[in-house]
């Protein structure tokens, strides 16, 4: 059974009327997942769950909550707002925004009492001031070669002074992020980490003790256990897809995928060979053909780049995507599937009669990363929790 997850609850027990087309999560395979990585962890690990970007696409306001029953001790975003809609949907758990603040988020971060990433020295200054004499617990992020946002250690003397005289800022945690993402067991991870090893020591010879040092994502949760300090920040292995570097280990092989991406044939057209179909004419039938439409496109995130490159299960058996890809529907060659009906169920990526798609082959196709594939389904397409 699933449930239409509305805003910050799941009022509905039947599947909705309308458009046919629908994220599924298994909140089971989330539980699992974020077990499998607490138990990679150590239970003497705190975890980051990180739910920025409405959770990976799977949906915040579904995700969130089942973390956070699970066990989640603190939660990852990437901005303000994104913060503010955890605490709207009854996050009690600490947040951190990973990428920092302005002087006009100060009240918000105060009222919604979340934790905020200091980058430079100016920022620290900007949000103290805003602050006007309240504390206001940061993290402080270091750049150890990833060449975005944070401190070099060697810039790291200069904040902390200018730290200690502003007062009112705590320093709670200090993190880092790693440049390979998908494989940490590289030598450039190696740098990363004793340049995160020489930031502490900074840190703590300034007299600084933050109780919340953590940079492994998910595939250092699996792969580096020296990478976990106090907390590790698990993203796109909560959701079961397994970074490449780790995708072959016991840990990797163990993730559940948590979306099923469906929708439902609203038309079957039967064109004669030398039919063109959808935009551009890009594909053109070489045989009497059943051409299949579906209430999907591009604009729901399901990229125009799988144009005549993509395939989807019906009835268990793959059919090709065919001609392009548009804003609102997607075609599929269906001549080849016997029985294919009007209302029968297509699955974007997932299971069906024991047949599997899987999101890491639709970004192959796609030529990008899974993250990618499942961060643009967009929120017009309705998240189904399957507990």
């Amino acid at each position: 059974m699933v449930r239409l997850a509305l805003a910050c609850f799941w009022p509905m027990t039947r599947t909705p009327v309308g458009r046919q087309t629908f994220a599924v999560i298994d909140t089971t395979a989330l539980r699992h997942n974020y077990a499998c990585l607490r138990a990679a962890a150590g239970d003497d690990v705190a975890v980051m769950a990180i739910v920025k970007a409405n959770a990976y696409g799977h949906g915040a306001a579904v995700v969130a909550p089942v973390l956070q029953e699970a066990g989640a001790d603190w939660f990852g975003v990437a901005t303000v707002g994104e913060a503010v809609e955890l605490r709207s949907c009854g996050i009690e758990r600490p947040i951190l925004v990973l990428t920092g603040a302005n002087a006009g988020e100060v009240s918000v971060l105060l009222k919604q009492r979340l934790a905020v990433a200091v980058l430079h020295e100016e920022m620290a200054s900007e949000l103290s001031a805003a602050a006007a004499g309240a504390n206001l617990p940061i993290h402080l992020k270091i750049d150890t070669g990833m060449g975005r946002l944070g401190v070099r250690p060697e810039e790291l003397p200069s904040l902390l002074t200018a730290l200690r005289s502003l007062g009112n800022l705590t320093v709670d945690g200090v993190f880092s992020h790693f440049g390979n993402a998908d494989d940490v067991n590289q030598d450039f991870s190696d740098s990363q980490i004793a340049r995160f090893e020489e930031a502490l020591q900074i840190i703590a010879a300034q007299g600084f003790a933050p109780r919340w040092v953590h940079l492994a994502n998910s595939a250092a949760t699996i792969a580096r256990p020296d990478a976990r300090y106090a907390m590790i920040r698990p993203g796109i292995a909560l959701y079961g897809i397994a970074p490449a570097g780790v995708a072959h280990t016991d840990s990797g092989k163990q993730l559940r995928p948590v979306m099923r991406l469906t929708t439902r044939i609203v038309q079957i057209k039967e064109l004669p060979a030398e039919y063109p179909v959808s935009y551009a004419q890009t594909f053109i039938t070489r045989r009497p053909s059943r051409i299949a439409v579906l209430p999907i496109g591009y604009a729901d995130g399901y990229g125009r780049s799988l144009s005549n490159k993509g395939h989807v299960l019906v009835r268990g058996k793959r059919a090709p995507v065919v001609g392009n890809v548009c804003m609102d529907l997607t075609m599929i060659d269906v001549t080849d599937v016997e029985g294919a009906a009007l209302a029968d169920e297509v699955v974007l990526w997932g299971e069906q009669d024991q047949a599997r798609l899987t999101v890491d082959e639709i970004a192959a196709w796609q030529g990008t990363i899974s993250y990618e594939v499942v961060n643009r389904i967009g929120k017009r397409v309705p998240r189904l929790v399957q507990p």
